[in-house]
């Protein structure tokens, strides 16, 4: 069985340490242990928060830093190789095209219609608000430059949605865990 962990982020250990310990198990009992990580490709992550990143001006419009994504990206990725792992990278899954309609669907978008949004029938703009006011640790968004963080929140949860739809499609995944949870069982 082709089974796959759609890592939280590469430097959160705690979920690190349980998917790797899941993904060996499998392998040992004849599975193939897939694991998606990104590689910079989304704007806006788990690992984001205030605290990494205090100039919200400056994320808001540019996204994670560099230093921030390959603290996180290339200790995984070695990781996740080194134990037989199938290690398959975000960017390598999304269409240039793809990006450009997701961008022209965000941008049509009314501010105010961002946290119902609805992709495929699937609630990401909750999602999306929850990665938010994490990124925030506060219950409201009310600050400058929150509907922009928020715009980017949208964006990385409607990419990962294309790219887990991709890659199943292109690996015969049966099961998907994220953050160590199966959330989709792939029918074949």
């Amino acid at each position: 069985k082709n089974i796959l962990f759609c890592i939280g982020g590469g430097s959160y250990t705690s979920g690190t340490f349980v998917e790797s310990v899941l993904a060996q198990s499998i392998r040992l009992r004849g599975g193939k242990p897939h694991v998606l990580i990104c590689d910079q490709e989304l704007p806006a992550c788990f690992q984001t928060d205030i605290d990494w990143d205090r100039n919200e001006q400056n994320f808001a419009k540019n996204g994670p830093s560099y230093l921030m994504c390959q603290s996180c990206f290339r200790p995984a990725i070695l990781m996740y190789k080194k134990i037989g792992c199938v290690v398959h990278k975000m960017s390598e899954l999304i269409s240039i095209n793809e990006k450009k309609e997701i961008e022209i669907l965000i941008k049509s978008l009314p501010l105010n219609q961002l946290k119902n949004f609805e992709y495929k029938n699937i609630p990401v703009g909750e999602h999306a608000y929850a990665g938010a006011l994490r990124f925030y640790a506060k219950a409201e968004l009310d600050d400058k430059f929150s509907e922009q963080i928020l715009s980017r929140y949208l964006t990385a949860a409607i990419i990962t949605l294309i790219v887990v739809e991709n890659l199943s499609n292109r690996s015969k995944i049966t099961i998907c865990f994220a953050n160590s949870c199966p959330i989709i069982s792939f029918p074949r």
